[in-house]
This record gives structure tokens, C-alpha cells and sequence, in this order.
């Protein structure tokens, strides 16, 4: 296996990231949109107390967003410490947070109504680099029957993706992050929305795709968007 991702160490590069930041962000404005908004092909159906894993919260700006929906709120990431930290800023959340990654998300199965991945499930361990799949069953594990995802992708043009390089047929290591955070990091990498229903139509129908496509400042936020149910 490439040395180079063996050596990167997601834990401490994020932990370290969210370790210095202070305040929590405003929810992403995608999220915003999906929950709150009227759209002709978008009608997510929720009831109050709906069992919803944030999987990849970071610094738990969805988390809060979420709870003021009345929603059941419960999430993972990659370090004890991000953990903590979360419980310390978001009240009555303690028991609801687990460490957990994309193939292991460490919560029973059939127990959730919604899984968000918000810039999250594209992550590939450094143990485990070439398995996507694995990431789409465990999805579809912790979903109960006809339960909702929601999830980001970068589309091929993301900045995320500037100088990378191809390791294996759909998967990218990145070389040349803005942030300097995802160096080494290998990413599943999708050429367009066709390939990613593909992937996920094992485990899931009902696909509804959307996309964001903005020039930052400078900087491509280009990703997929896509809703569906299990299977």
C-alpha cells in the first residue's frame, strides 16, 4: 500500500483543526435549504422526534441546527476529544454522540429514521482506502427500512480535488488542500451523479439529486447532493 497513506493520520489532523476553533458555524446552507424549504421534486417527510445520525458533525453546527427542528439528535466522528468538546458546547446531547467513521458507525442497526453525511462519507481510512462499499452498507445498516439518507459529494471540479491524485480507479489521494487538513487524505472520487446512484443502488431507491455549484472567492464549492431511501 502507498506509504504515504499509511502515514496520514485523520484523527490528529482533525482533531487538532477543531481543537482551535472557538465558536460553532452556522448550519451549511444546503442543509438550511433541505429541512426547511418547499421544493417541486424535494418532499422530506419528518415527525417530531425522528431519530437522526449526523455522521461526520465536526464542530456540531448541524447538531444544533437539528435539535431547534425537534428532531432526535445523535452523531459521530473520529476523536474522544472532538467528542468532548461537542458536549461541552451543545446541552443534553452526552449520550448521543459516539466516536464512529465511515465503516463503523457504531450504533445499532434498523435504529434511525435520517442519516446526514454532510462532506463526510466520501472519507476513506488509511486502513481500509479502496472500500466504498463498505461505507454504503454500514449507511444502510444503522437506517431502519425506507429510512432517509442525506449526503454531499464533491463533484469532480470541487477545489478539494486540485493536484490530486488517482491511486486506484475511483479514489483520489489529495495533494494540494487549501486548508491543509485533507493532505494524504484518499477520498472516493465519482465522475458524475450516475456513477454515485450506482454505487449506493444496492442499499437504497428513490434517488433525488441536486447539486451546489459556486465560485467561492476563489474556491470551486461544487458537490452532488443526493436524498434517497433504503432499500
Amino acid at each position: 500500500m502507498n506509504n504515504e497513506i499509511q502515514i496520514y493520520k485523520p484523527e490528529k489532523k482533525w482533531t487538532n483543526l477543531f481543537n482551535n476553533i472557538k465558536n460553532i458555524s452556522y448550519p451549511a446552507e444546503g442543509v438550511i435549504r433541505i429541512f426547511k424549504g418547499k421544493f417541486p421534486k424535494l418532499k422530506l417527510k419528518l415527525k417530531k422526534s425522528d431519530k437522526i445520525l449526523d455522521a461526520g458533525f465536526g464542530d456540531g453546527r448541524h447538531l444544533l441546527f437539528l435539535k431547534k427542528m425537534d428532531l432526535d439528535v445523535y452523531g459521530t466522528e473520529i476523536s474522544t476529544d472532538i467528542i468532548n468538546k461537542t458536549k461541552k458546547n451543545i446541552k443534553n446531547i452526552n449520550n448521543k454522540l459516539k466516536v464512529g467513521t465511515n465503516n463503523d458507525l457504531n450504533f445499532k442497526s434498523n435504529f434511525f429514521n435520517i442519516l446526514m453525511s454532510w462532506n463526510s462519507c466520501y472519507y476513506m481510512s488509511p486502513i481500509d482506502p479502496f472500500n466504498f462499499q463498505k461505507h454504503v452498507i454500514e449507511m444502510a445498516r444503522v437506517l431502519k427500512k425506507n429510512g432517509t439518507i442525506i449526503i454531499s459529494i464533491p463533484k469532480k471540479t470541487c477545489f478539494i480535488y486540485k493536484d490530486s491524485k488517482n491511486v486506484k480507479k475511483g479514489y483520489k489521494i489529495i495533494k494540494n488542500d487549501y486548508f491543509g487538513v485533507r493532505n494524504g487524505q484518499v477520498m472516493r472520487y465519482f465522475k458524475d451523479k450516475n456513477e454515485i446512484e450506482k454505487t449506493f443502488k444496492p442499499k437504497f431507491k428513490n434517488f433525488i439529486h441536486s447539486s451546489i455549484h459556486m465560485d467561492w472567492f476563489g474556491l470551486n464549492y461544487h458537490w452532488h447532493v443526493l436524498i434517497a431511501q433504503k432499500k
